[in-house]
């Protein structure tokens, strides 16, 4: 899976496996696309390295923008690490804040990866379900960002674009539902990479207290 410097492990040399005491988190963002030279949410993850975390073992992973990599690679990394919380995270040229998607479906994925291809009969997996949803209470994560008075906005949604955002968090989500997407605007289009990174910070803190209490 070591092609084109993608999959990259940040942190992996010292990483001797998740435990209950401090969980697994792997955290994982897009490489260039389309005219983007540079992808704000591999750009996001990477920042994530740089704060003073403690409270999770983290894995940071750079994916290409391919359906098949992300149809096989993705398994494997859950296999490999067995992380208590996937949270992946895409680039929305649309967004004007970060958005948590709530749902993500199987099929209508038409649009082309940055290989020119698209997944065989346009759908995620054959036979699975139309629509799978995170096990992550969205709207609770989203009041613990906002009690916090972090200056980046963020709202949730339940369309996550079908392309290789919303067929990645599928991927995960038939895995294990303790599954998260994040899109994150442009960088600088309102905010920095930073800021996006202490919100994104919160967000997983937030959701790892959901499923330690679950």
């Amino acid at each position: 899976m070591e092609k084109n410097n993608f999959m990259k492990a940040t942190k992996e040399d010292n990483y001797k496996g998740g435990s209950d005491m401090i969980p697994t988190v792997l955290v994982t963002g897009f490489g260039p696309f389309r005219n983007h030279s540079e992808n704000s949410s591999w750009l996001t993850v990477k920042e994530l390295l740089n704060l003073n975390i403690t409270d999770y073992n983290l894995i940071a992973k750079e994916l290409p923008v391919e359906y098949e990599f992300v149809s096989k690679g993705v398994p494997e990394l859950w296999e490999k690490f067995k992380p208590k919380l996937v949270v992946h995270c895409g680039m929305s040229e649309l967004a004007k804040c970060v958005t948590l998607e709530k749902v993500a479906h199987n099929e209508e994925y038409i649009g082309c990866d940055v290989k020119g291809q698209v997944p065989m009969q346009n759908c995620c997996c054959e036979n699975g379900p139309k629509q799978l949803s995170t096990a992550i209470d969205v709207d609770a994560v989203l009041e613990d960002l906002d009690a916090t008075g972090v200056c980046v906005k963020a709202v949730s949604s339940e369309n996550a674009g079908r392309y290789l955002c919303e067929y990645i968090f599928y991927t995960s989500l038939k895995i294990n539902r303790n599954t998260a997407f994040v899109h994150v605007p442009p960088i600088n289009q309102p905010y920095s990479a930073r800021a996006m990174a202490q919100a994104l910070s919160i967000i997983i803190s937030s959701m790892l207290k959901q499923i330690k209490n679950s």
